[in-house]
C-alpha cells in the first residue's frame, strides 16, 4: 500500500511524460508490456544469450520501469499462447466490451490494464511486439464501425494517472498477500530462507554499495580516478539491483546461476573497493597501504595476523555516531589500541572459538587469538584506530574468567544460562527492570517428500514439513564461558556463540550452521526458536521490506475466509529485518542479518529459519533439489534480541534495523597498514540528524561533480514512538549539512521539480521519503 500512495502522490500533480493519449467515452485497453527480467534462473545471464544449458530466456529490448526509469533488460513476456491467441482476444474479447469483456464490468473506470508478459513467453521481443502492434491497430480500425474499445501502449504510470483524472475515493489495502500458495499444501514460504550465504552476500553488497556511492559523491572523480586505479560504484550497483531479480536474492536459482550471481557482486566489489581507497586516501592526505579483510567473518586476516601495527579504518554510513564491536585475529600476546586522538581504548584478548577454527579452511591460515575493542565512527564518516603489538609474554594472558560462569551481564542486559543443558534460560533488562524467563535453540524439520494428502515436496520455493513438530538439534550444551560470552555446541554441524557488548541493549547470537547432514536421507530445515511465557494471543510482528511493520495472525488472513492446511509453512512469512511478539507488558524482537522465514507457531514462541537443504525438487521448474553443492554451505550469521517495554520498543528496533542494514564497515574493514595520514576521524555531516531521519541516499547526480542526490526517509511509523514518531523539520535550504549550495527540492526519482502535491504527505511522522539536489 505504502508504493501504491507514493506512486499516486507522484502521479497526482502533473501528467506523466510520454503517456499515449486515450478517448473519452471509450473503453480504453492498457497494454502494459511487463518483461519477466530473467536475469538468471535455469541459465546465466550469459548463457541466454550464447544458447548454453536450454531452458527459459528472453531477447534484447528496453523496458520502462513504473518510475520512469528504463533497464535495458531483455524482452518482455506474454500471457498468451501465440499469435493464434492475440488473434481470438481481438476478436472475442476486446471488440464488443458491453457483451464480451467481463474484465470490464470489474473495473470502476473506463480504463482497464492488460499487463502482457508472463514466464516462458517473449523470448523474440520483435516477434511479439510486432503482433501486439497489429492488434492495436486491427483493434482500434474497428472504432470507424463503431466500436467503442480502444487500445493502446501504456505503463503503469500512465494508467494510475488516468485513475487519479477520475477523481474517486478508492479504498486502501493495508495488508499484504503473504504467505501465498497455488494448492492446499503447497506455501510458497521455502525461498524466504533459500541460499542463506547468497541472502547476506546480497545484504553486505548493498551496505558497501552505500559506502560507495556516499565516498564518490563527497570526493568526486579523484575517487574514481586516483593513486589505486580507476574505481567506481556502477559495476556494484548493476550487480545488487540484478539481485533483487525474483529467481536471485530469493534462492531459486540453479546452484550455477547462483555462483554466477555471486561473481557479478564480487566483481562490482573489486570496483568499489578501489574507489574507496582512492577517497580515502584523498580525505586523508596521504596514500596508505590499504587492505581489504574480507574473511573476518572466519577470523583471517593476514595483515593483522603479521604485521607490528596497523590501523583499522571504521566507516559509518549512517546518519549519527554509532558503536560497533570489532574482532581482529591476531597472534600475538599483548596490543594496544589507540583512537583517533590517540587515547587507550580498552581491549581484550580470547582464544579463536572452537566454532569460527571450523570454519577455516586449510589454506586460509588464521590468528589464534582474537582482539577484542569497541569502535565508534561519526556520522556519515571514519575513524581510525591504531593496533601495536608489544613484546610478547611467555604464556598469553588467559581472558578474565566470570564469577558467575552461567550468566553474562553488561550495563543494561543478564542472560541466564541452564547448569545443566547450557541453554539460555532467562534475559534481564536491568535498565526497565524486566525478567523475562526465555529459552533459545536450535530444531530441524524434517522436509516433506509427499504424502497421501499431496506428493507436493519441500523445495526451494515450496515450506513443507511433514510434521508440526519440529526435532530438537541433538547434543545441546556449553562450551564454554569468557567474558561476556558463552559457546554452545549443540551438533557437530550447529554452534553457537551468546555475547553482550559493553554500553549495547542487546544480546547477540552468532550462529554456525552446516553443512547439514542428508546422509539419513531425510532433507532438513534448521531453524532458531525462542519460547517464552509472553500471552502473545496468537499474534506476532514482522516488518515489510523493512519498514511497515505488520501484525500477522495464526491461521487467519485480514480480507478473506482461510481453511488452513499446512499450520507450519500456512504460517510462514517473511522477515526481511525483524519479528517480535509482546504482551500488554513486554516485548520480545529478533533483529536479523539478512532476509528469512519465521513464525509463531505457539503463542509465546518465535522462530526463525536459518538454513535448508533438501533431497528433492518441489516442480516449479528450477528442476534441481536445493543442496547447494555435494558438500552443502557451511553459513553463520547473527540475530540481536531486544527485550523492552511495549511502549518503548521501536525506539530500539527501529535503529538497530537500520544498523543492521547498513553496518558501519566490519566486517570487512578496511585496514591500512600505516595509518592514514593526518586526518585520522572526518565526517561528511556538519550536524547529525535526528534518530528518526534516516539517510536513504547520498550519491553522485549529473556530472557526479556539481550535483548530488539526496534522499531523506522518516523511518518511524505513526504512533508507535512517543518522540520518534513526531514530524521532523530539517532547514536544509538554510543550513545545508554538508556544505555547498543550498538544495532544490525534487520528486522521489531524483528529476523534475516539485509538484503541488506534497511528497511528504499530510502526516509527516507517516511519509516514505524526500529527494533533494
Amino acid at each position: 500500500s505504502g508504493r501504491l500512495l507514493a506512486l499516486l502522490r507522484r502521479v497526482g500533480g502533473a501528467e506523466p511524460r510520454s503517456c499515449p493519449p486515450t478517448r473519452p467515452g471509450f473503453l480504453n485497453v492498457h497494454l502494459v508490456p511487463h518483461t519477466h527480467d530473467d536475469v538468471g534462473w535455469l541459465k546465466t545471464v550469459d548463457q541466454y544469450y550464447y544458447g548454453d544449458r536450454g531452458g527459459a530466456g528472453m531477447g534484447p529490448g528496453v523496458c520502462r520501469g513504473i518510475g520512469d526509469g528504463w533497464m535495458g533488460d531483455g524482452g518482455t513476456e506474454s500471457v498468451g499462447s501465440g499469435a493464434v491467441g492475440w488473434g481470438l482476444w481481438g476478436e472475442s474479447i476486446l471488440l464488443s466490451p458491453s457483451r464480451r469483456c467481463p474484465q470490464a464490468r470489474r473495473f470502476r473506470t473506463n480504463h482497464i490494464v492488460m499487463t502482457m508478459g508472463s514466464d516462458f513467453h517473449y523470448e523474440n521481443a520483435l516477434l511479439w511486439f510486432k503482433n501486439m502492434d497489429k492488434l492495436i491497430d486491427h483493434v482500434n480500425a474497428r472504432q470507424s464501425n463503431g466500436s467503442r474499445v480502444h487500445v493502446l501502449y501504456s505503463t503503469p504510470s500512465c494508467y494510475l494517472w488516468e485513475l487519479h483524472r477520475a477523481n474517486l475515493s478508492w479504498p486502501v489495502k493495508t495488508d499484504d498477500f503473504f504467505p501465498y500458495s497455488d494448492g492446499p499444501h503447497q506455501f510458497w514460504t521455502g525461498f524466504f530462507s533459500s541460499r542463506p550465504s547468497l541472502k547476506r552476500y546480497e545484504r553486505l553488497s548493498s551496505s558497501f554499495l552505500q559506502i560507495c556511492s556516499q565516498l564518490e559523491a563527497l570526493v568526486g572523480s579523484a575517487a574514481r580516478n586516483g593513486p589505486y586505479g580507476t574505481g567506481g560504484s556502477a559495476a556494484l550497483r548493476a550487480a545488487v539491483a540484478v539481485m533483487q531479480h525474483h529467481d536471485a536474492v530469493s534462492g531459486t536459482e540453479r546452484q550455477h546461476v547462483a555462483n554466477d550471481y555471486a561473481r557479478q557482486l564480487a566483481g562490482g566489489w573489486a570496483a568499489c573497493q578501489v574507489l574507496v581507497a582512492n577517497a580515502l586516501s584523498v580525505l586523508g592526505g596521504s596514500k596508505e597501504s590499504f587492505v581489504f579483510c574480507e574473511a573476518l567473518n572466519v577470523s583471517v586476516c593476514p595483515i593483522t595476523e603479521a604485521a607490528e601495527s596497523f590501523s583499522v579504518i571504521l566507516y559509518n554510513p549512517l546518519p549519527r555516531r554509532i558503536l560497533w564491536p570489532i574482532r581482529l585475529p591476531v597472534n600475538g600476546t599483548s596490543y594496544v589500541v589507540t583512537d583517533p586522538d590517540g587515547r587507550a581504548v580498552p581491549s581484550v584478548l580470547v582464544p579463536v572459538s572452537p566454532s569460527t577454527r571450523r570454519l577455516r579452511r586449510p589454506q586460509d591460515g588464521g590468528g589464534a587469538r582474537e582482539l577484542l575493542f569497541q569502535a565508534s565512527a561519526p556520522a556519515v564518516g571514519f575513524s581510525a584506530f591504531g593496533v601495536t603489538r608489544l613484546s610478547d609474554t611467555e604464556t598469553p594472558p588467559s581472558p578474565p574468567k566470570p564469577e558467575r560462569p552461567y550468566e553474562i551481564e553488561n550495563e543494561y542486559l543478564r542472560v541466564l544460562f541452564d547448569p545443566i543443558t547450557g541453554l539460555m534460560s532467562e534475559i534481564q533488562n536491568l535498565e526497565q527492570g524486566i525478567v523475562l524467563p526465555v529459552t533459545q535453540s536450535f530444531y530441524w524439520y524434517n522436509a516433506s517428500i509427499g504424502n497421501e494428502d499431496s506428493s507436493q515436496a519441500s523445495g526451494a520455493y515450496i515450506f513443507r514439513p511433514n510434521s508440526s513438530h519440529p526435532i530438537p538439534v541433538v547434543g545441546s550444551g556449553r562450551v564454554s564461558t569468557s567474558l561476556q560470552e558463552l559457546q554452545q555446541r549443540f551438533s557437530p554441524w550447529c554452534w553457537q556463540a551468546v555475547r553482550l557488548h559493553a554500553g549495547r541493549r542487546f544480546v547477540e547470537l552468532e550462529w554456525t550452521v552446516g553443512p547439514i547432514p542428508v546422509e539419513d536421507g531425510w532433507g532438513k530445515e534448521v531453524i532458531s526458536r525462542f519460547d517464552t511465557v509472553l500471552r502473545s494471543g496468537g499474534r506476532f510482528y514482522t516488518d515489510s521490506n523493512g519498514r511497515q511493520i505488520l501484525e500477522r495472525r495464526r491461521n487467519y488472513r485480514p480480507t478473506w475466509n482461510l481453511t488452513q492446511t499446512e499450520p507450519v509453512a500456512g504460517n510462514y512469512y517473511p522477515v526481511n529485518t525483524r519479528i517480535f511478539i509482546k504482551d500488554d507488558k513486554v516485548q520480545l524482537t529478533v533483529l536479523t542479518d539478512r532476509s528469512q522465514g519465521g513464525s509463531s507457531i505457539t503463542d509465546g514462541s518465535v522462530e526463525l529459519m536459518v538454513h535448508r537443504r533438501l533431497l528433492y525438487d518441489d516442480n516449479r521448474g528450477v528442476g534441481e533439489a536445493l543442496l547447494e553443492g555435494r558438500q552443502g554451505a557451511l553459513v553463520r550469521g547473527t540475530h540481536r534480541v531486544l527485550l523492552e517495554r511495549p511502549q518503548v520498543a521501536a525506539d530500539g528496533h527501529r535503529l538497530m534495523a537500520q544498523e543492521m542494514c547498513d553496518p558501519s564497515w566490519g566486517p570487512p574493514n578496511l585496514l591500512g597498514g600505516a595509518g592514514i595520514g593526518g586526518v585520522p576521524a572526518f565526517s561528511a555531516l556538519r550536524s547529525v540528524l535526528p534518530p528518526s531521519v534516516h539517510l536513504l541516499t547520498l550519491s553522485a547526480s549529473g556530472d557526479g561533480e556539481t550535483e548530488l542526490l539526496l534522499r531523506l526517509e522518516h523511518q518511524f511509523e505513526s504512533g508507535e514512538s512517543r518522540n520518534g514518531s513526531q514530524p521532523v523539520s530539517i532547514d536544509l535550504l538554510v543550513r545545508p549539512l554538508w556544505g555547498g549550495d543550498p538544495p532544490s527540492e525534487t520528486p522521489l526519482w531524483g528529476r523534475d521539480p516539485p509538484t503541488t502535491t506534497p511528497l511528504w504527505g499530510r502526516d509527516p511522522a507517516h511519509c516514505g521519503a524526500g529527494t533533494h539536489r
